[in-house]
């Protein structure tokens, strides 16, 4: 593994002595690591080629700060009405839109930091601990800030929505491909599964199994889709949960 001083892990620019990114590199090491836009791009249309060089050179910082930005950019993009009460004009608000926007600015940012470290604590330990793989914490967090940036992506391709409707909660969801399904329980925990963050897990699935050439991508995302609905489902409980203690304090 090299160093921090021998690449541009934690830069932007691309290698000068080689523009593509990919280089003959020696017969015995990994592929010269792309610089950050490229590994942007590579997530997007070259995942397996981008996971052969970033395992053995894990790097994190740069992506992590360019799916903040474009999230950001992605929000900040959106009219402040936007963030309001839906069918609520600015004079019948007893609060600015702008504020709410502010802090949804606010979390984009801080969640798009966050989210990489949150998910490899669980892969790692789903994969490390219980299934007994070889890659370090380190390789599963470069693995996942890359697959997590197409959730930046997938915010940048929800504007044309955000800024018809005006609607931030309208995403791309398995629920939105079956009109047919009838409210219940399915088209909920559906509505709740974005189709964006499907692909993250494809991608990431691809990554972390490559780690260890024991597993299989498709072992691997089994594990990670099960990891995907029951967070799903925790999270809809604690919505229910919190709506019901609401709505008790509201009326006693």
């Amino acid at each position: 593994m090299t160093n921090g001083h021998d690449d541009d892990r934690w830069t932007m620019q691309e290698d000068p002595s080689d523009p593509d990114g990919y280089g003959e590199g020696e017969a015995d090491g990994p592929p010269p690591l792309p610089g950050l836009f490229k590994r942007a791009g590579m997530v997007l249309y070259a995942p397996g080629d981008l996971f052969a060089a970033l395992g053995p050179q894990p790097a994190v910082a740069g992506i992590i700060v360019l799916s903040a930005l474009l999230t950001a950019a992605a929000i900040a993009v959106v009219p402040g009405e936007a963030f309001g009460p839906a069918g609520a004009s600015a004079d019948e608000l007893p609060f600015d839109p702008a504020w709410i926007k502010i802090m949804v600015l606010g979390a984009g940012l801080v969640g798009s930091a966050l989210t990489p470290f949150v998910f490899t604590v669980i892969s790692w330990v789903a994969f490390r601990v219980v299934r007994r793989d070889e890659a370090t914490f380190g390789q599963h967090l470069a693995v996942n800030a890359h697959a997590l940036f197409i959730g930046a992506v997938g915010a940048v391709c929800m504007l044309p929505v955000w800024l018809t409707t005006l609607d931030m909660e309208s995403q791309f969801t398995f629920a939105s491909l079956l009109p047919f399904l009838s409210d219940g329980f399915l088209y909920d925990v559906l509505s709740e599964m974005q189709l964006f963050h499907a692909w993250v897990l494809a991608v990431a699935s691809l990554g972390l199994s490559s780690l260890d050439p024991r597993r299989t991508w498709g072992s691997t995302a089994l594990v990670l889709v099960a990891i995907w609905i029951a967070v799903t489902l925790a999270g809809m409980g604690i919505g229910s949960a919190l709506g019901s203690a609401f709505s008790s304090a509201a009326t006693g």
